[in-house]
């Protein structure tokens, strides 16, 4: 498909390196602000020599660009359409190393900016993963990636001046970050207020802040500091007047006027209700006036479009956490990688998608939807400014819809469609699972005509795009009245007493999707591999074309406090019931943009570069599979990064996560199946005898003895096998999770993943102990089997196993089926099966000497 970018390209443009390089790059660096003087060709660069070993490298480049001080900031790269950006990557980077090694700090290379006119990606000049990627249709003005590639390497940074010498600076994302953090802080602290009214007061100050801003911006009068209102000077001359003018001038007019909005007499142009009617800024003049003093040099409005409207969602991912709002935020990177595999297929703006979130928080992804399909239509050289109006007017008015239960909340998100130009009009209060909405008696005429408007604009078949991140814990009982209400509208809740709210959704989704319609969604990865819900996936890939899973780190929520491990699914509502899956493009992401310990790493996000191969997956037909291995010491990344297909026919309901699809765990697979031909026998899980739970019986007579019992716990275990601590005491008086009683030679194979690795031969000192059910407790035929299994399954190939095959999404974790139908153990033969065992028998002699020594040092 055609579209038209800022720099009047479509797709059709763009056939060879040379008109990358004059009909995108030459306008690119343009719109960047460089002159011609800060734009090196490569025939003006200097070849650099890279020496490795005995072989000598000459290394070039397409461009350098300068920074304003004349030094080196950018290197660019130019490839064919039909050359991988990826590919490219090691000769900038090279070039980039040679050429900062006898560099300052501030002389260095900092970027590497490689593209192939379709794809173009931003690199730090150290890193090999993408800070950002772009399609060719994101350079338009206002697209969020180009709107961010502007604030990394532009070249001019712009200051206004305003009446009296007033300076309005351009302030980067994380500068704005950490001001937004301070401030909300600040009135934390001097106010006395909880969290969550700390934070609505700071929504009502940046609302008035921003509307001011573009006021200004608007009105063509030069203004000393003293008339321009939220600067110091303006609040001193407000002072004979009102004590507290942002409270008496400049909120009661914003809220006036809104409520002027709600009660508009066209029916379309009525806005939903953000503010009370006798609501007041609660913030004192002092507090205040510390903020105005923070903000009056800066421009909230346009920030030369670094920033576009999602300043508010920076604001609240600054200001906010998580369970202080009782709200799980989707992270900034996955909101934006979500939105721009969703938007894919709408290149077209005069088709805007009619797009729903119907548990929607702050309304971060209906407002990145906004920013997009915007940012296209800006540059659309099809429409006339009139009929580009209207589409606007559509896209803002008819094409975004959120609910959200909580309702301040709901009102937080209003006021962030309002700041973006939307009011709101389509953000509910009320349950997202609920289809049948009903007013009651107890309802302001107000609320009950929302609810009305709520039933009539939310139907089913009337969605092309779910863009969603439902509740991960939220419990639908049919013990609860209400509740019970919403379970008999979703028969796949059909039999079952209590429901996640996840599940509920995908169903709720369903219904309101049109056939072909697309949803994304954050779900829990237990819906994805959970032995209990087999029959949810069953009824989903019944019901949808499975078109992707990514799968996210397990940190991927810690910033929302929530340690849980989720994937995103991406769908597709069949249009008739014989419509055949295809191939699903999947992922496996071990960083997203943050680390454990909540520090940004953007440059280590896995989202960009799975974007620059979807984007050209779906360009050119073809994807050559990713395994990338982490190479960061400092972030404990749990597995390489990985990017693949999976044919239709690989598919099973019996597993839909990633994890089970991984290229690394049938690398194993294929791995042991080549060694399987001379040098070892693979023998599966079944093939083993495992030791049953304690019985009711037994239980008993364990209660009746008078034998006090060892109790081993994981962590009581070294990862080398060795028990170095227990409990001792009546059976009664054990943790309820001692589920097996051990024998002398028996094997512990710890199952879950954080403690994958750790087996132990079980010592005759533990005979007759009682172990936790994190084991898969295994009786060896034979004394022989035992240190073979001891010896084996310590190995990495079965490390890797558990790691792949573990399933559910709080505490992951090898479940008894996976061991039986899938779990592989390599066992030695010949020679290599004689040392097996006698290295086995001889760690085993030493593990024991150091129980009888108290020696603990391998612990």
């Amino acid at each position: 498909m055609a579209y038209s970018t800022l720099f009047g390209l479509d797709s059709r443009d763009l056939a060879s390196e040379a008109e990358v390089e004059t009909r995108l790059l030459a306008p690119l660096f343009h719109d960047l602000g460089y002159p011609a003087t800060a734009v090196i060709p490569k025939g003006q660069l200097p070849a650099l020599i890279v020496n490795s070993g005995r072989k000598t490298t000459t290394i070039e480049v397409d461009f350098l660009l300068l920074s304003q001080i004349k030094t080196a900031k950018v290197v660019v790269e130019t490839k064919r359409p039909d050359e991988s950006v990826p590919n490219a990557w090691g000769q900038a980077a090279s070039y980039a190393l040679s050429y900062n090694r006898d560099k300052r700090d501030n002389e260095k290379i900092q970027w590497l900016l490689i593209t192939n006119g379709h794809v173009t990606s931003l690199y730090k000049h150290d890193s090999d993963n993408p800070v950002l990627t772009l399609q060719l249709s994101d350079f338009v003005s206002g697209a969020p990636p180009y709107v961010s590639l502007r604030t990394y390497i532009k070249h001019v940074t712009s200051v206004e001046l305003v009446g009296g010498g007033l300076a309005f600076e351009t302030i980067t994302p994380d500068r704005l970050n950490t001001l937004f953090s301070t401030c909300h802080q600040l009135i934390w602290k001097k106010e006395k207020l909880a969290p969550a009214d700390a934070f609505f007061e700071f929504c009502k100050f940046i609302f008035i802040k921003i509307r001011e801003d573009k006021r200004r911006e608007e009105s063509y009068q030069i203004l000393q500091p003293y008339q321009l209102p939220l600067t110091v000077a303006w609040l001193d001359a407000s002072a004979e007047t009102s004590k507290h003018p942002v409270r008496d001038v400049l909120f009661t007019k914003l809220r006036d006027d809104l409520e002027t909005a709600i009660t508009a007499d066209i029916p379309s142009q009525r806005k939903k209700r953000i503010f009370e009617k006798n609501e007041t800024f609660n913030l004192s003049a002092a507090t205040t006036r510390e903020l105005i003093k923070r903000f009056e040099h800066i421009n909230l409005s346009s920030i030369d479009e670094d920033l576009n409207g999602r300043m508010f969602e920076v604001f609240l991912n600054a200001a906010v956490r998580g369970r202080e709002l009782g709200q799980y935020f989707t992270p900034r990177p996955l909101v934006d990688f979500m939105t721009r595999i969703a938007l894919h297929k709408y290149q077209d703006t005069a088709h805007p998608p009619r797009a729903i979130d119907g548990c929607c928080g702050t309304a971060g992804f209906l407002i990145e939807i906004m920013a997009y399909l915007l940012a296209k239509l800006r540059n659309d050289s099809r429409f006339t400014n009139v009929e580009k109006a209207q589409i606007e007017e559509d896209i803002k008015n008819s094409c975004l819809f959120g609910i959200e239960a909580n309702e301040r909340v709901s009102r937080i998100a209003r006021i962030n469609m309002y700041l973006h130009g939307d009011g709101g009009s389509h953000i509910f209060q009320g349950d997202g699972l609920d289809a049948v909405p009903a007013k009651t008696d107890d309802m302001s005429n107000e609320r009950q005509a929302e609810v009305l408007d709520h039933a009539d604009k939310i139907k089913p078949n009337t969605f092309q795009l779910v863009l969603t991140n439902p509740p991960f814990s939220m419990t639908y009982s049919a013990e609860n009245e209400d509740e019970k209400a919403i379970l008999k509208q979703l028969s796949i809740a059909d039999g079952m007493a209590s429901v996640k709210s996840n599940v509920l959704f995908l169903q709720r989704y369903y219904n309101l999707l049109a056939p072909g319609g697309e949803m994304l969604i954050v779900i829990d990865d237990t819906v994805l591999n959970g032995s209990r819900q087999v029959n949810i996936r069953q009824w989903l890939m019944n019901k949808f074309v499975l078109l992707g899973v990514h799968s996210m780190p397990f940190n991927a929520f810690f910033k929302a406090k929530a340690n849980i491990k989720t994937s995103v699914v991406h769908l597709r509502k069949k249009v008739n019931d014989s419509e055949s899956q295809g191939h699903v493009f999947m992922s496996i992401s071990n960083n997203i943009g943050h680390d454990n310990a909540l520090k940004d790493t953007p440059e280590r996000n896995n989202l960009t570069e799975i974007l620059n191969y979807y984007f050209e997956w779906k360009r050119t037909g073809v994807l050559v599979p990713l395994v990338k291995a982490n190479q960061d010491p400092d972030e404990n990344l749990e597995c390489p990064e990985q990017v693949w297909l999976t044919a239709p026919d690989k598919l099973s309901v019996e597993r839909l996560d990633a994890f089970f699809y991984a290229p690394e765990l049938l690398g194993v697979w294929q791995k042991l199946d080549a060694l399987a031909a001379s040098d070892i026998e693979i023998k599966l899980g079944s093939a083993f005898v495992l030791r049953n739970k304690i019985s009711a019986k037994t239980k008993q007579e364990l209660r009746d003895s008078d034998r006090k019992l060892r109790y081993v716990e994981i962590s009581d275990v070294t990862r080398y096998g060795l028990i170095t601590s227990f409990i001792e005491g009546w059976f009664d008086e054990l943790p309820s999770r001692g589920e097996y009683q051990v024998e002398t030679g028996d094997i512990l194979v710890a199952i879950n993943n954080s403690s994958r690795g750790t087996v132990v031969l079980v010592p005759e000192e533990f005979s007759g102990a009682i172990c936790t059910s994190g084991f898969i407790v295994i009786k060896p035929r034979t004394e022989e089997e035992g240190h073979l299994l001891w010896y084996a399954l310590r190995s990495e190939h079965c490390r890797k196993q558990i790691y792949y095959l573990a399933q559910t999404a709080s505490q992951p974790e090898l479940k008894l089926a996976a061991w039986r139908q899938h779990f592989q153990i390599p066992f030695p033969l010949g020679d290599k099966r004689s040392k097996a065992i006698a290295d086995s028998v001889g760690f085993q002699i030493h593990l024991r000497a150091m129980i009888h020594a108290d020696d603990y040092r391998f612990a």
